[in-house]
């Protein structure tokens, strides 16, 4: 595994409330395909396409990017945002570990970016909680609640990462944390390391 480290500085152009108030950046963990980063490093910028998203998925992707869009203008040309993790499983494993499999696909080629992007210009969800977005359930507010026909109302409840439900979902520090943005940039790139899908 290839690993480089530079020094980095950021640049940001949103001023939208952050989700958290730790500094003007965070830390962000991103697995992209070899061929992304190539992109990446030749064009210095990076943007989600929606081709490469599930079709089966592909509302509960749009409303995210409705979600993000809100909160952080979007670049013209940008319809789903880019995928990574602030808490890969929870406050003390922060970063996705190489030696699990499910990244990618067995034998695909991919890349372990670590970032620290304008915190202006991430949102963080509740990774446990954004399943039922993607299956279109309604999130309950305690054990036992019937589900309800405005479903979509209570999804915004994946953004508050403070919200703790016993059976629902884990407090914060126990929780993995996802974070959608629109862009990486080459300079936002502090490390990677390539890796083989398992």
């Amino acid at each position: 595994m290839k690993r480089r480290s530079r020094p980095f500085f950021t640049r940001g152009d949103c001023r939208v409330p952050s989700t958290i108030k730790v500094k003007d950046t965070v830390t962000i963990w991103s697995i992209q395909s070899e061929e992304a980063f190539a992109h990446l490093r030749a064009n210095q910028i990076l943007r989600a396409e929606i081709k490469f998203s599930y079709e089966h998925f592909l509302a509960a992707y749009q409303w995210m990017s409705e979600q993000l869009r809100q909160r952080v203008p979007a670049p013209s040309d940008c319809r789903v945002p880019l995928w990574g993790w602030y808490q890969f499983e929870n406050e003390k494993k922060k970063k996705p570990d190489l030696r699990q499999a499910g990244y990618v696909e067995k034998g695909m080629r991919a890349v372990r970016l670590k970032l620290e992007l304008p915190i202006d210009r991430v949102v963080l969800s509740d990774f446990n909680l954004w399943h039922y977005v993607l299956n279109q359930w309604n999130i309950p507010g305690h054990l036992g609640e019937e589900e309800s026909p405005d479903s979509a109302n209570n999804w915004e409840r994946i953004f508050d990462l403070d919200w703790y439900q016993e059976g629902i979902t884990e407090r914060k520090e126990q929780k993995a944390i996802q974070a959608t943005f629109w862009e990486i940039r080459m300079d936002e790139v502090v490390e990677y390391t390539f890796f083989k899908g398992r």
